[in-house]
């Protein structure tokens, strides 16, 4: 086993350090923007809140946005991850290109884990708690089979997402 970490750690150049930077750093910068993401989406909620007969029309819209959007973002991550993953394990010099996919995975479910965690500390009670890890695991399941087939099929992402991993991969 060490002769497999010395090999990617030091094989390729220092690519693998690269290649670990870059997704530690694109963990946080996901973090970050699903959070302004959100807060942005559920602020109507918010401002209406006091007017009931506006808010019940305005929340079953806000709502409706936010799960499509939250579902094309964890999608967006996803392809992200595996974009990054497929670049690096494919550069020459490249021995163990699973330690790629195994990272990319991990970090593909690393932001979703940590807002979940959030999520369910700040629940007020049981239910509540419930009702959050079951609404992470719907999005942690699109972004693990998102990723899955991203990898598996690289072209998959190129109509939804490649406006934005054209300028980021």
């Amino acid at each position: 086993m060490p002769s497999i970490v010395v090999a990617v750690i030091f094989g390729g150049r220092y690519m693998f350090w690269t290649f670990l930077i870059t997704m530690v750093v694109a963990d946080f910068v996901c973090t970050i923007a699903f959070s302004l993401l959100l807060v942005a989406i559920m602020s109507p909620l918010a401002l209406l809140a006091r007017q009931e007969r506006a808010a019940v029309a305005v929340a079953l819209v806000v709502v409706i946005l936010a799960g499509v959007l939250q579902i094309y973002f964890w999608g967006l991550w996803a392809a992200f991850c595996s974009a990054i993953a497929v670049k690096y394990s494919a550069l020459p010099g490249v021995s163990y290109h699973w330690v790629y996919y195994v990272i990319g995975f991990l970090s593909c479910t690393a932001p979703l884990s940590y807002l979940a965690r959030q999520e369910v500390a700040v629940a007020e009670n049981a239910a509540e708690a419930n009702n959050t890890r079951r609404g992470t695991s719907v999005y942690s399941a699109i972004a693990i089979v998102a990723f899955v087939l991203f990898c598996i099929w690289p072209t998959l992402y190129s109509w939804p997402y490649s406006w934005a991993l054209r300028y980021i991969v």
